[in-house]
């Protein structure tokens, strides 16, 4: 605790710094409720949680990492509401050994999930050297255990470049159709054209966002909410904090956005500062780890009108849950503009 007392001390004396080095990592806001540790006691450094309230639970993708390969798997869970499992979590067979991020979203009441794969057996990898690339499969549930059908993955669409891995792309709803949010900045949105491995973008909007904790990146499922849909990014900055051992590490932020209910579905506000709790960033130090890294890491929420549950990873090795006052959190987004 004292090392925390001395960063805030020092903070005091330097306001001459840039925004990074006064940034607070645990003064919360007054929206963020209670946060709480989600255990799948047979998967203990499970981590990158999705949630989607359906039949009557709350079902929960996690990742989970297999070592010495590294390979990455994705599993699920049900939940009640307590965040509580009520069964034994069931891995997806994807048809690949390696898949990670998922996040769970509902279209016209059937269940898909989103995730990507740098699986290097397929032609998704011969493409390109970034390795990783999007897909998205529909869930069926038989009483037991899920499985996928209609699995398609993308290769071809505006934006792609050769070395960029791509992950973390916005899915939504609109008019029953999955839709797809390939970038914040521009707010690209992009349509899957059925049975193909390619999308047309529909519409692509610039917006004056000013962020300065890193690049904006994707998070959760948008949610309509009224006459917007909400939605949660993500995004990294290399930093020193308290909790990074002395050392420039990068550290993940969470965000809240809103983007317009009907086309162009341009971004109408945002979080000015990073969403942040008390406890957010403590770590544990975990063996192995693949890089030293600071992180939570958002995928996916459910809500109702008073209260959002965001469910996040962190550190890569654990699954968590946050609660937050919804209209306290709408209130604090700064309104954005659309630049022609």
């Amino acid at each position: 605790m004292r090392c925390h007392y001395i960063f805030r001390l020092f903070l005091l004396l330097i306001p001459f710094f840039s925004i990074h080095a006064v940034l607070d990592l645990e003064k919360a806001q007054d929206f963020v409720l209670d946060a709480q540790q989600i255990k799948l006691p047979q998967h203990p450094y499970a981590f990158n949680p999705s949630i989607v309230r359906w039949n009557g639970l709350i079902l929960m993708s996690f990742r989970e990492v297999a070592y010495p390969t590294y390979h990455s798997w994705i599993g699920l869970v049900w939940l009640d509401d307590q965040f509580q499992p009520v069964n034994t979590p069931q891995y997806l067979n994807t048809g690949l050994k390696s898949c990670e991020d998922a996040r769970l979203i509902l279209i016209h009441n059937h269940l898909y999930i989103v995730y990507s794969s740098n699986e290097k057996s397929t032609v998704v990898s011969e493409k390109t050297s970034g390795g990783f690339r999007m897909h998205v499969a529909e869930l069926i549930w038989d009483g037991q255990q899920f499985k996928m059908q209609k699995i398609q993955y993308f290769l071809n669409f505006e934006g792609e470049r050769p070395h960029r891995k791509e992950k973390n792309w916005v899915p939504f709803e609109y008019q029953n159709e999955l839709l797809l949010a390939y970038s914040l900045m521009p707010h690209r949105i992009l349509r899957p054209i059925p049975d193909s491995d390619a999308c047309e973008t529909l519409y692509s909007t610039q917006n004056d966002i000013r962020w300065r904790w890193g690049e904006l990146r994707g998070g959760t499922p948008g949610l309509i909410d009224s006459e917007h849909y909400l939605a949660f990014f993500h995004s990294s900055y290399k930093m020193l904090s308290p909790f990074s051992q002395g050392k420039k590490m990068p550290h993940y932020f969470i965000g809240a956005y809103t983007f317009a209910a009907q086309p162009p579905f341009q971004i109408t506000s945002i979080s000015p500062t990073p969403i942040l709790g008390k406890n957010f960033y403590e770590r544990n130090f975990y063996r192995p780890h693949w890089h030293p890294v600071i992180v939570i890491f958002p995928c996916g929420f459910i809500f109702d009108h008073e209260h959002i549950w965001l469910v996040y990873g962190k550190h890569d090795h654990e699954l968590w849950m946050v609660k937050m006052d919804k209209q306290k959190l709408l209130k604090s987004l700064a309104p954005v503009h659309l630049l022609k």
